[in-house]
């Protein structure tokens, strides 16, 4: 696997979650969300704030990976390996590729 394959799996991971909190499943953010729309908030707002919500989070959390921002109060580099021992961080790909998915 290659950071750009690791960043593409976190992208489709958040957008399954995104089509989970706004179906039919009950979650508890599902269950929020249909407050604030019988509350008056229009769904779309709704959905455009979790998804900016959730790719800055996501986008925060890679870079920290990569030691380009701090995870807490820590800002350092971290390693990942995937199961066959590839190293997907150090490069700089992770965090191209995040920008790329969840900023621009």
């Amino acid at each position: 696997m290659t950071g750009k394959e690791f960043v593409q799996l976190v992208k489709q991971d958040k957008d399954e979650v995104m089509d989970i909190y706004f179906s039919d499943e009950e979650t508890e953010v599902g269950l929020i969300i249909e407050r604030l729309v019988e509350d008056g908030a229009s769904i779309e707002d709704i959905r455009s704030l979790v998804n900016t919500i959730m790719n800055e989070s996501c986008y925060r959390m890679l870079l920290a990976i990569e030691g380009e921002a701090s995870l807490g109060s820590v800002q350092q580099s971290y390693r990942l390996y995937d199961e066959d021992g590839n190293e997907l961080t150090g490069s700089g790909e992770i965090e191209t590729e995040a920008f790329d998915s969840f900023i621009e």
